[in-house]
């Protein structure tokens, strides 16, 4: 993961009033959403049609300490594996076809306050977060974050080094 993240915010932003995670399905409320900061891009989130800017919004970058204890996941193989780990239960079970392979995502319930007395982040990335991509039959319990994703836990472990205007982000967002 890069030791750039950037945080794309449409109201004001005070980064001392990040919630703690709570367990929400397979995304927690609260807590720090970051993408990879990549130079004149931006991010795979600003650049994502999920990401809407508007004349009152900011762009953030963070440096990340490199002592960081992060959950790094970018593959299936390792998506499930961490999954079953963390697992609380399935909330909506995924579809599988007649040889048993899912042909729709399920929706799970994932442990995140437990993720976050272990870890400071978890970074999901690569394939992980691929809607259509599968590994023996089984879709990534990750995929509908859809973009490079970084979930942070404890924000004492990043440094603001620079603040994006609106216009900024709209010409990092048209390239």
């Amino acid at each position: 993961m890069s030791n750039m993240q950037l945080f794309v915010s449409n109201k004001e932003f005070d980064l001392s009033k990040v919630e703690p995670v709570i367990n929400r399905y397979d995304r927690p409320l609260g807590g720090l959403w970051t993408s990879t900061y990549i130079p004149g891009k931006g991010s795979q989130w600003l650049q994502s049609q999920l990401c809407v800017v508007n004349p009152d919004s900011f762009g953030f970058i963070f440096d990340c300490d490199p002592a960081a204890k992060i959950l790094d996941i970018n593959n299936i193989p390792d998506a499930i594996e961490i999954f079953e780990d963390f697992n609380l239960g399935v909330f909506i079970p995924s579809f599988k076809n007649l040889v048993g392979e899912e042909t729709a995502l399920g929706v799970y319930k994932i442990d995140f306050e437990s993720m976050a007395r272990q870890y400071d982040a978890i970074h999901v990335s690569g394939d992980a977060v691929r809607i259509h991509k599968k590994h023996q039959g089984r879709f990534s319990p990750f995929a509908d974050w859809n973009v490079d994703s970084t979930v942070w836990f404890n924000i004492n472990r990043l440094k603001l080094i620079e603040t994006l205007d609106y216009e900024t982000l709209l010409e990092l967002k048209s390239l």
